[in-house]
């Protein structure tokens, strides 16, 4: 097997007096060559990898956060219901796409917001507007 390499970097090729210089001289630029492209490889890989997670991360959909506790009071005028759980009292907004469940979490029925008391006990799932929870769903019962 024969190589033809062409130097581009070097008119006078007088400068190698032998054969067993230009092979050394081969084999100096192969090593360099691998030892640049090995890194370099393992570079274009990683970044590869980087991308596609942080695609991945970019198709999840925003975690929801939850409000659990007594239903307090509630303003239809508003669309809003105020749940306190302990001393704290959180504001829940909802709106005609709200969906409400009567029941546990596990088995749950269809229900409406005018079947929501005062007393009793309801978690909601949705987004955060300022101190505001935006529900998405609301699940109700009578006791804890």
């Amino acid at each position: 097997m024969q190589i033809i390499v062409y130097f581009t970097g070097i008119s006078d090729y007088s400068y190698y007096a032998n054969r067993a210089d230009v092979r050394l001289r081969l084999k100096e630029i192969c090593m360099r060559i691998r030892l640049s492209a090995g890194p370099g490889l393992w570079f274009a890989v990683l970044f590869v990898f980087v991308l596609a997670f942080n695609l991945a991360a970019k198709d999840k959909a925003p975690k929801m956060s939850n409000v659990q506790g007594r239903v307090q009071m509630m303003n239809k005028d508003t669309s809003t219901i105020t749940v306190q759980k302990g001393n704290v009292q959180r504001a829940v907004i909802y709106s005609a796409a709200t969906k409400f469940l009567a029941g546990h979490s596990k088995s749950s029925k269809p229900g409406s917001v005018d079947e929501v008391k005062n007393g009793n006990y309801i978690s909601c799932i949705g987004d955060f507007n300022a101190a505001k929870l935006t529900a998405k769903e609301c699940i109700y019962r009578d006791a804890k």
